[in-house]
């Protein structure tokens, strides 16, 4: 066989290798599996008193320190209870006390979260590119920062609270942007825009307004007070938010024989006061009535 030939027949061969070789990878292989990239998620770093999470349509389930948590996740504190969360190496989370909050996507450093009602603080390290933006339940408020340390607080009605205690961020409200540097805080109220930044208050102060009677058949009672506007306040069982002169009240219900109502409350900042009334005592059982009769009343006469 000339050479030429030779050449000719071998890449024949070659090709038809080669187009075998295709055709088996395709028909006995089939497609290559697709990459699977795990979702983002934020880690549970620290709880103190009792921390929930709930996925999806799931159940509220306790959940320990070192969890994952993922997109689409609801985080709740209870009372007095916190909980901080990482997010990459650049995103801290706190939640505070009596906090509903949503991770409503997580990309990174960043996280945009959603609270349904209490205190979230975000502290963003800009150096690592981090990022959070934060919106409330009932209001199209949204908060961001990027580097920095932003409170963020809601009653999930339409009052919402912002303020920066480190670099620069955010509120948006209605169409209209403030921005926030260190110190300053904004309101927005129930429809409305974001106030003119204003300083945060220097202190926090709890007054309580305790029923005045120590013995008392009522089992409803009216406690009210005064505090930082803003605060979350719980009041036995209730839990209320201070309005914009900081005056606050609920109506608790009394259990039988004696006890005290516990007031606890926490600003934007995260500063925390508490007070318990006097010692009260419900009694709501009917006064026992002795008739006295003559033993001869019913005798004949």
């Amino acid at each position: 066989m000339p050479r030429r030939a030779t050449i000719v027949f071998a890449i024949a061969v070659v090709a038809i290798v080669a187009a075998v070789v295709v055709a088996y990878v395709v028909v006995f292989e089939g497609e290559p599996a697709p990459v699977v990239v795990a979702p983002a998620t934020a880690r549970l770093v620290q709880a103190d008193g009792v921390v929930e999470l709930k996925v999806g349509g799931g159940d509220w389930q306790p959940v320990p320190v070192g969890t994952l948590v993922e997109q689409a996740s609801v985080v709740r504190t209870a009372a007095g209870a916190n909980a901080e969360l990482a997010v990459g190496e650049g995103v801290k989370l706190q939640v505070l006390p009596d906090t509903d909050v949503r991770i409503e996507s997580l990309d990174g450093a960043s996280a945009t979260l959603l609270v349904e009602s209490g205190i979230v603080v975000a502290d963003v390290d800009g150096a690592r590119q981090g990022s959070v933006k934060v919106r409330a339940a009932g209001s199209d408020a949204v908060a961001q920062i990027r580097d920095g340390r932003l409170h963020f607080a809601t009653d999930g009605r339409g009052e919402v609270q912002a303020a920066v205690t480190r670099g620069e961020g955010t509120l948006s409200a209605a169409g209209s942007t403030v921005t926030l540097t260190p110190g300053s805080q904004s309101v927005v109220h129930p429809g409305g825009q974001p106030s003119a930044p204003a300083p945060l208050p220097r202190s926090f102060l709890l007054k309580v307004k305790w029923p005045p009677e120590a013995l008392t058949a009522k089992r409803r009672q009216m406690v009210r007070g005064n505090t930082t506007p803003g605060a979350r306040v719980r009041i036995g069982g209730v839990v209320v938010t201070a309005d914009a002169d900081g005056h606050f009240g609920a109506v608790v219900e009394l259990v039988e024989g004696p006890q005290k109502i516990k007031v606890y409350a926490v600003d934007l900042l995260g500063r925390q006061a508490t007070d318990s009334s006097p010692a009260i005592e419900l009694d709501t059982r009917a006064p026992g009535h002795a008739v006295e009769t003559d033993a001869t009343m019913w005798q004949r006469h």
